[in-house]
């Protein structure tokens, strides 16, 4: 048959007109010979109408005579059959293909999405985002992150739910509500699920966490965008062993990764082939800010700080302790404060030390205006602590590690190698240098008054995850 429509010039379709099983016939004839070039005179049926029209892609006859008269025409047009021939291929290639099926069966798809999303009352661009988070702990930055962002998307008019996991998700969303409210100072407007077991369908699902990033590939088919919003590099949370390769294997996983921060996203990009979404780091300029004019010149008192959390091996918890203890015997007038987790460290320590453990924002911001020198260490992605802490024009150490300079693009902070005698060392020679200090300080000042808030970053996520969707379904 194909052989046979190869060699024609015109292709015959002739149908009963008002006939209910000619009425009920496709176009099949008609692009199929289409697409071999073949010029089709067709009976004027309601499905032919709706496909050739007349005298411009082929012909219709409603009648005996005008099949005779259309056919008697083109015999004597030659260059008509031609040009109606063309235009009858091109209408094929652009309606007819698997591609140009597809795309109409998705705009058909599109249009039913719509109509059930109206009859639920749900706004064209309303989303349903959940998130997967592990259960949250005093003081977490990471999560502070992420209720941010879930409110951001409420505020947005997205249907927003957090799923906790791990930890004791026994706990009833109520008294988790509460805990956020008064750990992290933010009413939750998300809604709250405790564990995973009945994930309801979403348009995005996102991980927040290496190991709930299986949960979401796991779940997959239930969302349209499974998506994870990585904040540091987690295969260095860890030793190279299991959990290492279990972390680094969820950059692999195929979901729609959001980074926080350039040099996060660069790394997923070039390692595992990540298109770069990155979220800008933040500070909330009405907390961290400079409260008085800093004295920089050698003072009777000398005052670090250290953040200290022994649970955390990406702060260096055990270098930066072996340092103090040294710095202690060489400059044994420095007073050390510690600040940053409520776990007992006193049988760490060996040097005097005052511990405040964890503190408000208000408190931080207070701390950092008071201190000389900060000594914050961030091995796995910038910490928000260090862009606070320069908010407020205290000078900065940090460990000079994993492309520590490209990481903070360059920023003001004193980097050390992290040897105990270096990080010691260099602590003595920041104190010694007045000049230095306020290098680093007035730097730090304007590095960080270029930073957006934290409301404007973090909404960053909801962006990429609307143009991400709207672009595919709801346009």
């Amino acid at each position: 048959m194909h052989l046979h429509l190869r060699d024609a010039i015109i292709n015959l379709a002739p149908l009963e007109i008002e006939n209910p099983f000619c009425e009920g016939k496709s176009e099949l004839k008609y692009f199929e010979g289409s697409i071999y070039g073949l010029l089709t005179i067709a009976s004027a049926t309601q499905t032919f109408k709706e496909v050739i029209k007349n005298g411009k892609n082929g012909f219709l006859c409603n009648s005996e005579k005008e099949w005779i008269s259309t056919l008697t025409e083109l015999i004597e047009a030659p260059k008509l059959i031609q040009k109606i021939r063309e235009n009858a291929f091109l209408d094929t290639i652009l309606n007819y293909t698997p591609i140009a099926l597809a795309e109409a069966i998705q705009t058909s798809y599109k249009s039913i999405i719509k109509a059930y999303r109206y009859k639920l009352g749900i706004h064209t661009n309303q989303l349903r985002i959940s998130w997967i988070v592990p259960m949250p702990v005093a003081g977490s930055g990471g999560h502070n992150d992420i209720f941010i962002a879930a409110n951001e998307m409420k505020k947005r008019g997205h249907d927003t739910c957090i799923y906790f996991v791990h930890g004791n998700i026994d706990k009833h969303p109520t008294e988790i509500k509460h805990f956020i409210k008064d750990q992290f100072g933010y009413t939750p407007l998300f809604r709250i699920v405790s564990g995973a077991d009945q994930i309801k369908s979403s348009d995005a699902l996102i991980a927040t966490h290496f190991t709930t990033a299986y949960i979401v590939d796991n779940n997959r088919f239930s969302t349209y965008l499974p998506s994870y919003f990585i904040q540091d590099y987690e295969p260095f949370f860890n030793p190279v062993g299991s959990e290492y390769f279990e972390a680094e294997m969820t950059y692999q996983l195929n979901l729609f990764a959001i980074s926080l921060g350039s040099w996060l996203a660069d790394k997923l990009s070039s390692q595992f082939g990540h298109r770069k979404r990155a979220v800008d780091f933040w500070v909330n300029k009405q907390i961290y800010f400079p409260t008085k004019k800093r004295q920089f010149q050698n003072a009777e008192n000398k005052n670090l700080i250290f953040f200290a959390r022994p649970a955390m091996p990406r702060r260096a918890f055990n270098i930066g302790i072996k340092a103090l203890e040294l710095l202690h015997v060489i400059c044994p007038e420095i007073n050390i404060t510690l600040f940053g987790s409520d776990e007992p460290i006193e049988n760490y320590i060996n040097f005097p030390f005052r511990n405040l453990k964890i503190l408000s924002r208000k408190e931080l911001a207070d701390l950092y205006n008071e201190a000389d020198i900060g000594l914050i260490f961030s091995t796995t992605n910038p910490s928000l602590l260090i862009y606070e802490a320069m908010a407020c024009g205290l000078p900065v150490i940090d460990l000079d590690v994993n492309d520590s300079k490209f990481r903070h693009n360059d920023y003001p902070v004193f980097n050390v190698d992290p040897k105990i005698q270096d990080i010691a060392y260099g602590i003595k020679h920041l104190f010694d240098k007045p000049e230095l200090r306020k290098q680093l300080s007035e730097n730090s000042i304007e590095f960080t008054k270029v930073l957006p808030n934290i409301n404007n970053a973090l909404s960053a996520v909801s962006t990429f995850i609307e143009e991400e969707i709207n672009g595919r379904i709801f346009k």
